[in-house]
């Protein structure tokens, strides 16, 4: 499965990141229907990938927009993958 990631500390870092990087040239539900978005806290973000982890995915393709911030990297990576491991 293929989804977008924005994933921050708390509530007010990730507005920030979604003000950020919501996309450019169409509207953000047009952007959602072509590209799903997840964004949240990491514990958010665990709550939504369970989601699909209980209805049978077993691999996910994620594309962050912020993928040089090596925080970005980090919190994913300590608090959502170590969540399902």
């Amino acid at each position: 499965m293929g989804v977008g990631c924005v994933i921050a500390e708390n509530e007010e870092r990730l507005e920030r990141k979604l003000e950020r990087f919501k996309p450019g040239k169409v509207s953000l539900d047009v952007y959602q229907n072509i590209q799903p978005r997840l964004a949240g806290t990491p514990d958010e973000l665990v709550e939504e990938f369970r989601k699909y982890v209980d209805a049978g995915a077993t691999h996910f393709l994620i594309n962050f927009p912020d993928v040089t911030d090596f925080e970005t990297l980090r919190l994913f990576s300590d608090k959502v993958i170590k969540a399902f491991g």
